[in-house]
């Protein structure tokens, strides 16, 4: 990924993992769900992603 990063010009930040998948990517709120859940519905701001 850095490699792409400054060949295309990007800055590339690494975050740890934990809970990155339980944030709305639309409001920021934590949505709690399982590994197996694949739908995110976000009742804060009524956002579905799949």
């Amino acid at each position: 990924m850095e490699y792409y990063g400054a060949k295309y010009g990007n800055t590339i930040v690494a975050v740890p993992p934990n809970y990155t998948s339980q944030n709305c990517s639309n409001c920021g709120e934590v949505v709690k769900k399982s590994l197996s859940v694949r739908t995110h519905v976000s009742l804060h701001c009524s956002y579905t992603e799949v």
